[in-house]
């Protein structure tokens, strides 16, 4: 067949078949085949002519792709970036809800593609008036999560005393609540609570 691999070659060269003709029909025939087979396997821009099989692009581009909508759809630069941000860093602070004043504490951030973790950048403490604690919505939007996200963190300080296992959760509002969730079940509504050292809460979420 002349037409293989993509690649197409002639049999026949009808100037050449003139010079002893009549021209024999079955190479026609045989030439037009090869004309069809090589347009039935081309993919067509109207989207009528399909791939069959995985398909190679040979180490190029595929330039002027839309942007992905669809689970199934190929994902271009401008889609990636906007929806998993190459690596960076930053910080924000953080106002305290659960205390008997307004403090603030600090954090910071890396993100890695979809993936952001953020530790405490310093140590905090301050007198609980409630059984619940949580910030403001100070998250940096860059690394606000599409959805809420709950991550267990190890251990935190209530009422001067460690409490482990602790959690985190992390809303696309930008608020972060700490929980107990050992058998106590709830902050004291007494006492200090907070991070002793900076870096003592550390905890990874996705996007």
């Amino acid at each position: 067949m002349a037409f293989s691999g993509g690649v197409f070659t002639k049999l026949y060269t009808w100037v050449t078949e003139q010079a002893s003709s009549p021209i024999e029909i079955a190479k026609l025939d045989t030439q037009e085949s090869d004309f069809a087979t090589g347009l039935s396997n081309c993919i067509l821009r109207d989207g009528t002519g399909v791939p069959t099989a995985t398909t190679p692009w040979n180490s190029q581009r595929l330039s002027s792709l839309g942007d992905a909508t669809a689970a199934t759809d190929a994902m271009n630069r401008q889609t990636s970036d906007a929806r998993y941000p190459q690596s960076s860093s930053g910080s924000f602070t953080a106002t305290m809800t659960g205390f008997t004043t307004s403090p603030t504490c600090a954090f910071a951030y890396v993100a890695n593609g979809n993936m952001v973790t953020v530790r405490n950048s310093a140590s905090f403490s301050a007198t609980s008036n409630s059984t619940s604690f949580y910030t403001d919505a100070c998250v940096t939007a860059a690394i606000r999560p599409s959805g809420n996200r709950f991550v267990v963190v190890y251990q935190m300080q209530d009422n001067s005393s460690s409490r482990f296992p602790c959690a985190v959760q992390i809303t696309s509002a930008g608020i972060m609540t700490f929980y107990v969730l050992d058998g106590a079940g709830q902050w004291t509504a007494s006492g200090s609570k907070g991070f002793l050292n900076a870096g003592d809460l550390v905890f990874t979420y996705s996007l």
